[in-house]
């Protein structure tokens, strides 16, 4: 499979603001100034009018924090929103980016797109490219939705007899009807993007684009758009998705990037060197002809790599005294473990393994019943199951003293992934006093592919859920 976007060392240096006070003023200041004394003289007053300068904030840590990284090599006042970005793409892989708000995705799309130029480095692709990154990008706000789908199509090099042929397409996707001889000056956020994708979509391109313009649609359009883009995907085109819905990612595309303060996590920097190719006639020195890129990763693996964002392990937590979380005046919150069945706390488990939640709390006064619950969620915020002692323990109140519960989830039950674990107390089922810590404790369900258990033969990915019950079959043989 040949490659289809190949990019070198890619960089993007910006300026923040005017953090450089300029060397001269300008001549608006400069009369400023003048009108400002005269002003003071006429009045009598002796202090000088505080003139506004550049803008200096006085508290840098309530910002967006640059790293040493991102300043190094660069002018005062500079910074870079990439650094040395290199990856390659085959044709028809489907490439999530994913990363924190300012770590460098619009401006690498941007770059790919033309729109802006790169400080250092270069990139290729191959084919025509169509991209969606701001809603009404590209749009003539006085012209109409019709007359916008015609102007794009011929940007993109689509002959008339080829728009005509896509373009009640393009108008049932995005679902305007009548509205599409409207000025889309008058078309809402979710109109434009509607109307925007479904030109995207649709074009003749090899290579499509998508920023987070998705998230300004509705539910059912954005499962519409996902299953377009899969659609299309299916049929060789590469796409690049960058989005911060990692459900959507996951779902979308087979492989992924993370981009941390500009550059690629350490995980995926300098993974393999491949020799670019060159022009007939184009000379080099052999040290210098091939590029290291970087491996694009698996999805699951990236998206679980940006959501746990480097935390250490939370297979326990212990609150020291006067942190402990209070139930009112009558319980505390002491410890929450994740164990094995020995007891021993691990924060990994193979899927035929049973995991156990404990949770250790003190009844200081009593007053109410009091119950223990747990809930487990995914990685990306979805509650999977959750559960109770109420079951086990009686309504009364309960008696002062250390109590340490325990709960098993069997196997198998949970699939591969990683799950957060909220603990809470609470006084009796009628009553609404409680206590939470969220995402307390974080485990890992992993798989060793091995026959037994659930698996059996299959030998192939798992498919991605949240739970992996074994359910029991009957086959009957009909004579």
């Amino acid at each position: 499979m040949s490659w289809a976007i190949q990019v070198e060392n890619l960089s993007k240096q910006y300026r923040m603001g005017t953090a450089v006070k300029p060397a001269f003023d300008s001549v608006y200041q400069i009369v400023e100034q003048k009108f400002a004394s005269l002003a003071r003289r006429i009045s009598g007053a002796n202090t000088p009018i505080a003139l506004p300068i550049h803008h200096e904030p006085s508290n840098p840590s309530a910002h967006l924090v640059l790293t040493p990284e991102q300043q190094e090599g660069c002018p005062e006042g500079h910074f870079w929103a990439l650094r040395d970005v290199s990856f390659e793409i085959k044709e028809g892989e489907r490439v999530g980016i994913v990363g924190k708000n300012g770590s460098g995705k619009s401006t690498l799309l941007k770059i790919l797109s033309r729109i802006t130029t790169p400080s250092a480095g270069q990139f290729r692709f191959r084919g025509r490219l169509v991209s969606l990154l701001e809603v009404g990008t590209g749009f003539h706000p006085d012209l109409s939705g019709r007359e916008n789908i015609i102007l794009n199509a011929k940007i993109n090099g689509m002959s008339s007899k080829a728009i005509r042929q896509i373009y009640d397409e393009i108008v049932d996707f995005s679902e305007l009807g009548s509205q599409i001889d409207t000025p889309i000056k008058r078309y809402s956020s979710g109109m434009y993007m509607r109307l925007a994708f479904s030109v995207a979509a649709h074009l003749e391109s090899e290579i499509l684009i998508v920023d987070e313009v998705l998230a300004v649609g509705d539910a059912g359009f954005q499962k519409k758009c996902l299953d377009k883009m899969l659609e299309v995907s299916g049929r060789g085109r590469t796409l690049l998705f960058v989005s911060h819905d990692m459900d959507a990612v996951r779902k979308l595309c087979s492989h992924g990037l993370l981009l941390n303060h500009g550059q690629l996590s350490g995980k995926q920097i300098g993974s393999h060197r491949h020799a670019l190719e060159k022009p007939t006639g184009y000379e080099e020195d052999d040290a210098k002809s091939s590029i290291s890129f970087s491996d694009l990763g698996n999805t699951l693996d990236v998206t679980t790599e940006y959501l746990t964002d480097g935390d250490a392990d939370k297979c326990e937590v212990i609150w020291r005294d006067g942190e402990q979380p209070l139930l009112d005046t009558c319980a505390k919150l002491l410890r929450a473990t994740v164990a094995d069945s020995l007891g021993d706390k691990r924060d990994r488990f193979d899927v035929k393994e049973a995991v156990y939640i404990e949770i250790e709390f003190e009844v200081t006064e009593e007053k109410w019943p009091i119950n223990a619950h747990i809930y487990i969620d995914s990685l990306t915020g979805h509650r999977i199951f959750f559960s109770m002692d109420n079951l086990v323990v009686s309504n009364s109140v309960r008696k002062a003293g250390c109590y340490i519960e325990r709960c098993e989830i069997h196997s198998p039950l949970l699939n591969e992934g990683v799950y957060n674990v909220e603990v809470l107390l609470c006084n009796g089922p009628s009553s609404a006093h409680y206590v939470s810590v969220s995402n307390a404790l974080r485990f890992y369900i992993t798989d060793d592919m091995s026959s037994s258990g659930v698996r059996g033969n299959w030998t192939r990915p798992w498919f991605e859920s949240a739970i992996r019950p074994k359910l029991n079959w009957e086959v009957t043989k009909i004579k």
